[in-house]
């Protein structure tokens, strides 16, 4: 049962991203091709039809006002209100949600607390869902297909991202996180959310994201295979820009194996910083492997060209 709320809640995360350029500012979807849509017609329509329309086309493109040295504005949203729970009730409200087998509310309850910066009192919660989720009261068949929420999550993503990855960052730098907790931190900072996650971020705040850096040099250096098998973690080092990250790659690239290597190139290539560069041009010029010197040279040019 453990595994189902990782499951569950990876599965949620990696939905986060789905659909978002099939969307405008009021949350109503945009179809790209009504005429698919409506069904098409193997006859021509009237001549006269046609000259309407160009005409129509004419008069609408006319009347579009020119935003030359104008500032373009995004349509947004608005923001989910906030639920208006505090630490203090936050307690008693996670054990009515769970009574009441309201499983969106929860979740809502725990942005509500990530956007406030109560991490500690997230941590400890959690705990309590999680108990009630593996075989305890939390068990209506409402929520077990965790896709039917992709789009909230979504929302609630995008209203508080650098909330999320800072919580993200707690979860990092926790010492002795609880058994539950660290299976949490574990699917997040080393499964498939952790790279799509900064990857939508972009390197936008790299020290924002490099507070997930000491987490990630304790699992290289402790790790006891004879071949570093984590790929998402050398993925994620990538979307962390910063001189660090890059050392972790080139320290990982020192031992890995061949699939891992190119792996370790592209991620280099992501990172940009001058370690990244100094390990690329050697790479270029110097590795037997033919695909590692095409990736790294490659790699570089479009660096340059950024």
């Amino acid at each position: 049962m453990r595994a189902n709320i990782i499951v569950a809640i990876c599965a949620l995360l990696v939905g986060i991203l789905i659909g978002r350029n099939n969307w405008d500012g009021s949350g109503v979807h945009q179809d790209t091709n009504p005429a698919a849509r409506m069904g098409s017609t193997s006859e021509d329509p009237p001549e006269s039809t046609k000259t309407s329309a160009r005409g129509q086309q004419q008069v609408a493109n006319e009347s579009i006002p020119s935003t030359d040295g104008l500032e373009n504005e995004t349509k947004r949203t608005a923001p989910r209100p906030s639920t208006g729970t505090g630490v203090a009730s936050a307690e008693q409200v996670l054990a009515s949600h769970i009574e009441n087998q309201d499983f969106e509310s929860i979740w809502q309850l725990a942005f509500d607390l990530i956007a406030a910066g109560h991490y500690e009192e997230v941590d400890r919660l959690y705990e309590q869902f999680a108990d009630a989720f593996n075989g305890g009261t939390l068990d209506s068949p409402l929520w077990k297909a965790p896709d039917f929420y992709t789009g909230n999550l979504m929302r609630e993503y995008a209203d508080n991202e650098i909330a999320v990855l800072s919580y993200m960052g707690h979860l990092a730098q926790l010492d002795e996180p609880g058994e539950l907790l660290a299976d949490l931190r574990l699917e997040l900072l080393e499964g498939a959310a952790a790279p799509m996650l900064l990857g939508f971020h972009e390197g936008r705040n790299p020290e924002l994201v490099a507070g997930w850096l000491p987490y990630y040099q304790d699992r290289i250096e402790n790790w006891s295979g004879t071949s570093f098998r984590n790929r998402e973690i050398i993925l994620a080092l990538g979307h962390i820009p910063v001189e660090e990250s890059a050392l972790l790659l080139m320290d990982i690239l020192s031992w890995a194996g061949s699939a891992q290597r190119l792996d370790v190139v592209r991620a280099l290539g992501r990172n940009g910083t001058a370690p990244a560069i100094d390990t690329l041009m050697t790479i270029s010029r110097e590795d037997p492997n033919p695909t590692l010197r095409r990736a790294a040279t490659e790699a570089l040019e479009l660096l340059h060209r950024g």
